[in-house]
Formats: structure tokens, sequence, C-alpha cells
């Protein structure tokens, strides 16, 4: 029985460890799971029915819970970590929270314009011209690559030391002097080559980009460019980049819009210019880009929602 007894005390204290391993593993599944729910019911209800949208009032709540590992550091450390584990949980939670409620009114914003499409872009028509944001537009030119430089070579050094002393004795003391020479000779041999990139684009200068009264302006912070637009031959476009050739520019003018959906509405204007010889109305502009309004739109809400739905799943 004395032989037993310690194998015995072995198997209950195996035990209680494998209770609490397995208690630590379901409670953070369970807590996972709360907070992937939790998530995904955030946008559940119907965003169409104007109902819903005024149903729609102060951000989801992060309600946070435990990470596996705020459950493991304890179980080794004797539950003495835990007090960390409070504290770092609330301040993560206040985190959270302040996204979640800065992303929360970004996307009530965007739901508000959501049946307008058109309504969050009012400045981009002043008349007959069309007008980009302040300081939305990156004006980019190309410019010469990097040059880089490889040299390479070696050094053959030959060379020898010799040592002569002088001692001279003084009653019953002795003095001695000693000089040292060094003497080197060989051959060095270099070679470099240097080999100049590709250009690239290079932003110039940051302003407006207007459309208008014959001509594409920019009226940059340092620079300006003025095109006549009957000069053009031709626009295209490169998601965030409306590139802009024309008869009167040695290089192409390569204009980077901040918002996409600007770059789009100008790509579409300068292209009907070229295709009728006069920019389109404001009122044909937004009838022909209002799908692609709608689009723009949707996708913000949902890039939206897909950063809220993370903060609320991995709070």
């Amino acid at each position: 029985m004395e032989e037993t007894a310690p194998m015995w005390v072995s198997y209950v204290v195996a035990g209680i460890g494998y209770a609490v391993i397995a208690l630590v593993i379901f409670l953070v599944i369970r807590s996972r799971r709360s907070r992937q729910k939790n998530a995904s019911s955030i946008f559940s209800e119907e965003k169409e029915s104007p109902s819903a949208l005024n149903s729609l009032g102060s951000a989801p709540r992060v309600k946070g819970g435990f990470r596996a590992i705020d459950w493991i550091l304890p179980f080794f450390t004797a539950g003495i970590s835990l007090i960390f584990s409070f504290h770092f949980l609330k301040q993560r939670r206040e985190e959270n929270q302040k996204k979640l409620d800065r992303l929360w009114a970004e996307y009530l914003n965007w739901r508000n314009r959501a049946q307008e499409p058109f309504a969050g872009f009012d400045y981009l028509f002043n008349g007959d011209s069309l007008v980009s944001d302040a300081n939305g537009v990156v004006l980019e030119e190309a410019r010469q690559g990097d040059t880089t430089t490889v040299a390479k070579g070696d050094i053959r050094l030959r060379g020898g030391t010799s040592t002569v002393g002088v001692g001279v004795g003084v009653g019953a003391l002795g003095v001695g002097v000693a000089s040292s020479q060094t003497s080197l000779s060989g051959t060095l041999n270099s070679e470099g080559k240097s080999t100049v990139g590709k250009d690239v684009a290079r932003d110039i200068d940051k302003g407006q980009l207007i459309a208008g009264q014959g001509h594409l302006n920019f009226l940059g912070n340092l620079q300006t460019r003025d095109i006549p637009l009957e000069d053009l031959l031709n626009v295209r476009r490169d998601f965030h980049v409306v590139l802009v050739s024309a008869r009167s520019l040695p290089v192409t003018q390569r204009f980077r819009f901040i918002d996409r959906f600007e770059a789009q509405v100008f790509e579409h204007a300068l292209s009907g210019f070229l295709k009728a010889q006069e920019l389109p109305s404001a009122a044909s502009l937004v009838g022909e880009m209002e799908s692609a309004a709608q689009e723009y739109v949707q996708e913000k809400l949902n890039n939206l929602e897909e950063k809220m739905r993370r903060i609320v799943a991995g709070a």
C-alpha cells in the first residue's frame, strides 16, 4: 500500500491537470464562437429598408473575452498573471471600442449616402467645370531610376619589418635604443560598373485638378500644369491614376487621385471629350456614373463592415 500511494496521487494530479486544460480549451472555443456570432449578427438586418436604417443607433459594443494565452499563462503561474490579464483585457477592449466608434460613424455616413450616391461628391461639379477635392490629386512624372554601382578588385602587398638595436653601458647601468622599419610594395587592381534603373513615377506635387473652359489645369502647392483640351491624344485610368497624353506634352502626365471614384469621373469626362470634343454636363455625368457611384458606396460599406467584424470577433 505504501508503494502504490505515490502513484495514486500522481494519477489524481494528472487527471486534475488534464481536466483544467480541457476546461481552458472549452472556454476559449466558447468565447471565440460567441464573439464570431456577435460579429456576424451586427449587419444581419435588412439594410435596404428605411426602418432598418433608422434603427441604427450607437456603435456595437466590444464585449471582449479572454484569449488562449490569457488562460494558459495563469495556469502555469498559479494564477498570478491573471491580475495582469484582466488589466490588459480592459485596455484592449477600450482601444478596440474607440476604433469601433470611429468606424461606426464613418459607416453611418456612407449608409446615408447609399440612397443618393452622388450626395458626397457635390464639390465635383462647379458650373461647367469638373473640380477635384482640394489637395486630392498628386502629380506624378517619370524620373530616371536609381543608379547602382558594383566595384570589384584585389590588393596584393609584400613587405617586411626589420629592427635595429644599440646598447651602451654607463657604469653599472645599461642603456638600449631600438628602431623598427617596415617596407611594403604591391599592386592594386580594381574595376567598376554602373547601371541605371528603369524610369519610375515619382511624386512631384499635390494639389487640385480642374477640367473646364477648354483646359485641364493642375493647381499644385509648388507647380502648375495647363493642358489645352484640344491637345488631348489619349486618356486612360490605372485604378487611382489618370494618365493624360497630349500634343503639347513631351511626357505622359500622371494624376494620382486620393479618391478612386474621382479618378473614374475625370477619366470618363475626359474620354467623353475625346469622342465629342465637348465635356459632358454635370447632369449627364451623374446619369452615366450613377451605377459606378452605387458600386463605390457599397464597396466602402463592405470594407467598413469587414473591419468592424474583425474588431468584434478578435476583441
